[in-house]
């Protein structure tokens, strides 16, 4: 079959199906030809390829891409954005778990692949941040998680997963965090500023009134030896006037 655009009696046109075959009729050779209106079939193609394309544009604005592991035949799907996270052109390499292994970070290698096994095993939840590798040896950081069908018996048939490139956001918390950590030194140092001048203010009041005492106490001693100055000076004048009138 192929598929033409026909054209109706009223001039409209339409796709459709063809499918002819060769045929004998009265001993001569014939071709019979089926025309089928696929309208319908053609919008609906139409909708799907429109949805699949926004489904990838999505995934490409949100940096996520999902993928399918058929874990009877062992066959491994990646979307496209899969591939650009890890820094390669979509469909270029036959994909296996130890090809996308070699991708993970040697540092997070061996976690990532444990809790992947156990997470199949004991059919628990997969949710993990780890490190990418790129094939220009930049890093990224990344968050996988996956669930997984199982048999009547416990087997396992299929995983579904998608995988976020968190990068941007670890690095805008590194920032917050590093933010909160210099305005803490701030406060830190603030404090300690304002400790040590509450410290400076209570010396230098302590100090005046130290200086102030002595200050009274001087006046005090001032003021008795000039009463003592005083009575020595009448006690003079008595003597002197006390020995004019003997004489």
């Amino acid at each position: 079959p192929c598929e033409i655009v026909a054209v109706r009696k009223d001039g409209s046109q339409f796709p459709a199906e063809v499918q002819g075959r060769s045929s004998q009729f009265r001993g001569e050779n014939i071709q019979i030809a089926a025309f089928r209106d696929i309208s319908l079939r053609t919008k609906m193609r139409d909708k799907l390829l429109k949805s699949e394309a926004l489904f990838k544009e999505a995934q490409k604005i949100a940096q996520l891409g999902h993928w399918e592991w058929d874990l009877v035949a062992g066959d491994l799907y990646w979307s496209e954005e899969v591939y650009r996270i890890l820094g390669l052109e979509p469909g270029n390499e036959k994909l296996s778990m130890d090809f996308f292994a070699e991708k993970i970070h040697p540092e997070d290698r061996e976690q990532v692949m444990m809790a992947f096994n156990s997470s199949i095993r004991h059919q628990t939840r997969y949710d993990i941040e780890f490190r990418i590798l790129l094939p220009d040896h930049s890093v990224k950081i990344v968050q996988e998680v996956f669930t997984t069908d199982y048999d009547d018996t416990g087997k396992p048939l299929r995983s579904f997963g998608i995988i976020f490139d968190i990068t941007e956001r670890k690095a805008a918390e590194a920032k917050v965090v590093k933010s909160q950590e210099e305005l803490e030194r701030l406060v830190e140092s603030r404090t300690h500023d304002l400790i040590n001048s509450r410290k400076a203010a209570i010396n230098l009041m302590q100090d005046a009134n130290e200086q102030r005492l002595r200050a009274e106490k001087a006046l005090r001693q001032l003021k008795e030896s000039h009463a003592e100055i005083l009575k020595l000076s009448q006690a003079v004048e008595q003597s002197n006037a006390a020995v004019a009138i003997t004489n």
